[in-house]
């Protein structure tokens, strides 16, 4: 510390950092009213615990708190406290990005203040009689708050459990280096903790603090307690917070072999996107490799064992010791991510800011060599022409790569903006088809409402085509069967716009926002009665979700006390004829009583041996319930009383088909 004191006098250094702070802020000086992204609507726009402070106590102990889809409710209380306090900040009834991106941008400034203390200690401990270390780990700090590819993380909100638990690694770290008296009684590890609870990651200090130490301290035998406590502390932390995750939470993926024959392809993107970012987009089109074969996972595999080669080679010399501490660091940071856990996409551009932090620290340090280089060799001529050619390659540098991310930023302004970006880049994404296709839809509907009918139906149009290539990309998202769904709706065309709605539920029964669609589309036709079955359900699996709660409020007000499948009910027991029987079954299939269907339809037999409809809703029901045998059976028979029947054949071929995929 007595080192940074002696040069925070010279008044050129303090200029160069209020420049730095200056291109920070410029880089970023469009992104504060930048609008909520992608997950930022389940975790914030729809939470509604979010937003009264007093919930905060029950974010530490029911993880169900942090969103609003189950499959993503992981356990990060921190993550939720913090979009608490910025909702409370905003005032307002719906959540206000400029509060959230103040936070977030103060915390990736301080961030940026810690790694400038970090570096400056690593290059110290090689270069101690070096009049310029101070001011390659200002550059260093620079390249890191500036750096293109960190936009994508910082403009992306939900994204700030990446930006925040990193600021606690760095925490951790300069009280372990700065204040020793910290290690006592392992007291620089309360920001760790800090950290974990924002997101899980941050547990990776453990083997962090493993490799600096064993790179620049001495691992004694005090020191091999205190990380094994540690380790031992981490791994409790990781018990508490999978014991706290609802089992509904699922990380996405499916294959482990497959993600992780892929991941040393995609750190070899995310090395190529430090480098030169270019193609960085919000949510890629990349796939699984299949086979270990594949020419990807060999070069992959290749190039990560020649950088574990470096990192042991670098170790062995004194002054490449930060050079291997900073790939060692972005290898470790990146085993969240990149390992055995089959996380939904294969790669997000938004998961490299903290292993990031590794690669800087590896090229500062890389910097000194060739800074100490010319300072050793060289007449006083060629030391300063060098000097100066080495500043003006590092000015260019950062300045380019704020003008990257002021780029990035303006492109993070809008969904339309972003997801368009994300399709270009991107054409074989499902997902970014249909949230392009959103938000032109959401512009037709803007032109159609202010009277200009022709841009409208245009924007339409381009909308269908987004949904149209979503379908043939990705046949089963459902998300796009909704969208097309809204967009029927706005054409007049109701009963398609129901069909779609009705989809989407199929193909994800366990997910809130496709019964959402569908109720809030019953409620605004004034079939309130219908739609209570789908608010029901909703609710069911997403109790905090904002949109469904209002809806319930509604159909409440309207004084609906009976639901469809009652009325239907009553009405078949008052007057039991086989139409009324059927029409409960059906109405049973729409509120997802399968069960309910398959003993009305039966009902319907009774009375009517011959009623072709009722083994058609017997079949469907089933193929619902996996009772793929006996779908099969109840559609045979169904098709040889109606022959000539398209829904019915289509039904029984549904029933054949996953008859013979659960066979295989």
């Amino acid at each position: 510390m007595k080192s940074v004191k002696a040069y925070m006098k010279n008044p050129k250094f303090w200029l160069a950092c209020a420049a730095a702070v200056l291109l920070f802020f410029i880089a970023y000086s469009g992104h504060f009213h930048n609008s909520f992204q992608f997950d930022d609507s389940h975790t914030i726009k729809e939470n509604v615990l979010i937003r009264d402070l007093s919930n905060v106590p029950q974010f530490f102990s029911d993880a169900t708190t942090t969103s609003t889809l189950p499959a993503n409710q992981a356990w990060r209380p921190g993550l939720t406290t913090l979009n608490a306090i910025d909702y409370a900040i905003g005032s307002s009834e719906e959540p206000e990005p400029f509060w959230f991106h103040v936070h977030i941008f103060i915390g990736v400034f301080l961030s940026g203040i810690m790694l400038f203390f970090l570096l400056h200690h690593l290059l110290h401990k090689i270069y101690p009689e070096r009049t310029w270390i101070h001011w390659l780990a200002l550059f260093g700090a620079t390249w890191f708050l500036v750096h293109t590819a960190n936009a994508e993380t910082i403009n992306y909100i939900i994204a700030r459990s990446d930006t925040a638990s990193t600021f606690w690694i760095l925490v951790a770290f300069c009280a372990y280096i700065f204040y020793p008296k910290s290690r006592t009684w392992l007291l620089f590890s309360i920001p760790m903790i800090i950290g974990f609870l924002i997101k899980e990651p941050a547990i990776m200090f453990v083997p962090l603090l493993f490799v600096y130490e064993w790179l620049f301290g001495t691992v004694n035998r005090r020191f091999n307690v205190q990380i094994l406590v540690l380790a031992g502390m981490a791994i409790v932390l990781f018990m508490i917070s999978r014991a706290l995750t609802p089992e509904a939470w699922t990380p996405g993926g499916v294959s482990r072999w497959e993600y992780l024959i892929t991941q040393p392809f995609v750190i070899f993107h995310y090395i190529s996107n430090f480098v030169l970012p270019l193609n960085l987009a919000v949510d890629t089109d990349w796939a699984p490799f299949t086979s270990v074969f594949d020419d990807r996972v060999l070069f992959g595999v290749v190039m990560i064992t020649v950088l574990i080669a470096v990192i042991v080679r670098c170790s062995r010399k004194e002054k490449l010791k930060p050079v291997a501490f900073g790939l060692a660091w972005f290898l470790i940071a990146l085993v969240p991510t990149s390992s055995i856990i089959p996380l939904a996409e294969v790669l997000n551009d938004h998961r490299t800011y903290f292993p990031y932090i590794g690669l800087i620290i590896a090229a500062v340090a890389g910097l000194g060599l060739l800074l100490d280089y010319f300072s050793n060799r060289g007449t006083s001529t060629n030391k300063h022409r060098y000097r100066q050619i080495t500043i003006a390659a590092m000015l260019v540098l950062i300045v380019a790569h704020a003008g990257g991310a002021y780029q990035r930023s303006t492109i993070w302004k809008t969904e339309l903006s972003l997801w368009k970006d994300c399709v270009l880049k991107c054409p074989g994404n499902g997902r970014a088809l249909t949230n392009y296709g959103n938000e032109l839809l959401e512009v037709g509907v803007e032109e159609l409402q202010s009277g200009d009918s022709i841009t409208a139906q245009r924007y339409f149009n381009q909308a269908d085509t987004m949904y149209f290539l979503s379908t043939k990309v990705w046949p089963d998202y459902f998300n796009t069967y909704v969208n097309i769904g809204a967009l029927r709706e706005w054409q007049h065309r109701d009963v398609e716009a129901e069909a779609n709605y009705r989809k989407a539920i199929s193909l994800r029964i366990e997910q809130p926002d496709a019964y959402c669609w569908l109720a809030d589309f019953l409620v605004r036709k004034n079939r309130y009665s219908e739609a209570i079955p789908f608010i029901t359900k909703g609710l069911e699996l997403s109790p905090n979700h904002q949109k469904l709660n209002s809806l319930q409020q509604i159909v409440s007000q309207r004084g609906q006390t009976k639901d469809a499948v009652t009325i239907a009910r009553e009405t078949a027991q008052q007057n039991p004829t086989p139409e009324n029987y059927i029409n409960l079954s059906l109405v049973c299939y729409n509120a997802f009583d399968f069960s309910g269907t398959i003993t009305a339809s039966e009902k319907a037999i009774e009375l009517s041996p011959d009623f072709a409809e009722a083994y058609n809703n017997i079949c469907a029901a089933n193929n619902m319930l996996g009772k793929y045998d006996e779908a099969v059976i109840a559609g045979k028979k169904a098709v040889e009383l109606n022959p000539a029947s398209d829904l019915f054949k289509n039904n029984l071929q549904e029933a054949l088909r996953l008859q013979g995929e659960k066979k295989k």
